[in-house]
């Protein structure tokens, strides 16, 4: 039993479930205290630093890890600092270009210093993650993840006594970013000191990988994103909420599959550049058959108590969301699919096939959205556009997987049984 709460993937799902259901209680907390147009600035303030956050862990994080797999540490952590710290300074300018040359303030009222500030400040948090990951220390990443999230939940717990605005908010997030940071660097964790060894080879193969990788991981982003800000566009920051409660929750079924993806790259990419094949097919049919057979006894309770499990967490208000919720539930049911075709792309050094499913997803997903916000102007038929697009994706994604390797969903389904049994025995010996 010892053995395995200390497994890679134990501690993996533990990192995300703690930071996860911090992150959960934040925003039961805040749907509480704050109006719906506020809770849905929030959001749209979370949405515009997860987008960037993404570009700059599209360029470096897969890239990095991959690289590992093939070579030494030396001069890689040092190269990664160096673009990564590029990247931010290079997209806190664009986003003040950008505003200085367009206005936004009609869909975007929060001070821009906010998430420019806040994208600066995390970004020793986010390398040291990356480090860690690459490392296998997954109790150093759930030291970090708690660092984050811990304090950002007492303050918004805070509100229940002491009345805040959205502003008070969003500093009280900056600033606890920017402390879990300096802890980080205090620690040691995020090697910054490794910025000063720099290798040219290091650079350009983690931008070779990186430019494919980057493009893929701002596809992945613009399917959450691109549903948000057209919801916002067309009908209003209340819808917005309505939209993203559900898809907060769904982040929970989302928690074991982050886990298990962050404790395979490492694999995949070190069984790939040993090109042993068949290693690879074992851990993609392991992880995702597991994955489906974890998710599909929440998604049938969850189908069944949508309307109660909105209500207990949001309130009457909310009660519009359950269709929402519901289609997210079906979605979440192809996304361990999904998740592992992406990065067993990246893993085998095609990142550029892994950019072509993106891709292809985000335009179906864009044009799907434009057709039903004409047609019906519901953030429910938006929903629903993710399950078409979702279904697309793994489609597209077999078939290009398929050029390398065989997938199998009857090996998936087998190798899924296998695992969940020898999972139960270890936890369960005497009784299974």
């Amino acid at each position: 039993m010892n053995s395995f709460l200390k497994k890679p993937q134990v501690l993996s799902l533990t990192a995300n479930i703690l930071a996860s259901s911090a992150g959960f209680i934040s925003i039961w907390v805040l749907v509480r205290l704050l109006n719906a147009a506020d809770l849905g600035m929030w959001m749209l303030y979370l949405t515009v630093f997860a987008f960037a956050d993404m570009l700059r862990s599209g360029s470096i994080q897969t890239a990095f890890i991959r690289l590992v797999a093939d070579s030494t540490y030396a001069f890689v952590k040092g190269s990664a600092w160096f673009i990564a710290l590029a990247i931010t300074m290079l997209l806190i300018g664009i986003f003040y270009i950008s505003l200085l040359i367009f206005s936004f303030s009609h869909v975007f009222p929060i001070p821009a210093y906010y998430p420019a500030i806040l994208f600066f400040v995390s970004l020793p948090s986010a390398m040291a993650i990356w480090f860690m990951q690459s490392e296998g220390k997954f109790n150093i990443i759930l030291y970090i993840r708690l660092l984050i999230t811990l304090p950002f939940l007492l303050f918004n717990l805070s509100g229940f006594f002491f009345p805040f605005s959205l502003l008070e908010v969003i500093e009280a997030h900056v600033i606890c970013n920017a402390l879990a940071s300096g802890i980080v660097i205090v620690s040691g964790w995020a090697e910054i000191k490794e910025i000063v060894f720099i290798n040219k080879k290091s650079l350009v193969s983690l931008f070779r990988f990186g430019k494919y990788s980057v493009g893929t991981l701002i596809g992945a982003n613009l399917l959450k994103s691109s549903d948000i800000f057209m919801i916002n566009w067309f009908l209003g920051p209340s819808a917005v909420a309505l939209y993203t409660l559900p898809y907060k929750l769904i982040e929970l079924i989302e928690i074991p599959i982050r886990s298990f993806a962050t404790t395979a790259m490492p694999l995949l990419s070190q069984y790939s550049a040993r090109n042993d094949i068949k290693a690879v097919q074992g851990v993609f049919n392991r992880n995702i058959g597991f994955l489906i057979l974890l998710i599909i006894p929440f998604a049938v309770i969850g189908m069944w108590l949508a309307d109660s499990i909105l209500l207990i967490i949001a309130g009457e208000s909310y009660m519009g969301s359950a269709d929402i919720f519901r289609c997210f539930i079906f979605y979440s049911l192809f996304l361990p699919l999904d998740r592992f075709l992406g990065i067993t792309l990246d893993c085998l050094n095609k990142p550029y096939l892994n950019f072509i499913k993106v891709a292809a997803s985000v335009i179906i997903n864009v044009l799907a959205n434009v057709y039903v916000l004409n047609a019906f102007q519901s953030p429910v038929a938006v929903a629903a556009t993710t399950i078409l697009t979702i279904i697309c994706a793994v489609i597209i994604g077999i078939t290009l997987l398929r050029k390398i390797m065989a997938v199998n969903l009857v090996c998936i389904f087998q190798e899924g049984f296998r695992t969940m049994s020898q999972s139960l025995h270890k936890i369960l010996p005497h009784k299974v």
